[in-house]
C-alpha cells in the first residue's frame, strides 16, 4: 500500500516539475518548433529531477520522526529508479501541452 502512495506521490511530484519545464521552454523558447521545445524538456529531465528528490531527501521535516522518514526515503530511492526505466516522458508532455493549449488556446 506505501509502495503505491509513494509511487503516486513521485509520478505526482514528476508531473508538476515537467509542466513547469513546458511553461518554462514555452516563454524561452517562443519562437521555436515544437519538437526543439519537447527536446529542451526532455534534455537532462530524470537528472534534474533526481537532483529535485535528493534536495527533499536532505532537509529534515521536524514534523516527521526520523524512524517514518528514513523507509519511506529509501522506498523512494527505488521507486525512482524503477519509474525512470518504464514511465514514457514523452506521453505525459504531450499530455500536459494538450491540456494547455485546452486551457489557454495557446503553446
Amino acid at each position: 500500500m506505501e509502495t503505491m502512495i509513494i509511487k503516486m506521490f513521485i509520478i505526482g511530484k514528476l508531473k508538476e516539475f515537467i509542466t513547469k519545464e513546458v511553461y518554462q521552454k514555452e516563454i524561452v523558447l517562443n519562437g521555436s518548433k515544437g519538437i526543439d521545445k519537447l527536446d529542451a524538456v526532455l534534455d537532462g529531465v530524470w537528472d534534474k529531477f533526481q537532483a529535485f528528490i535528493e534536495k527533499g531527501k536532505h532537509s529534515d521535516n521536524k514534523y516527521i520522526p526520523n524512524f517514518v522518514e528514513e523507509p519511506v526515503q529509501e522506498i523512494t530511492e527505488d521507486l525512482f529508479k524503477i519509474i525512470r526505466d518504464k514511465f514514457d516522458l514523452k506521453s505525459l508532455i504531450e499530455d500536459i501541452v494538450e491540456q494547455g493549449k485546452k486551457e489557454t488556446g495557446k503553446m
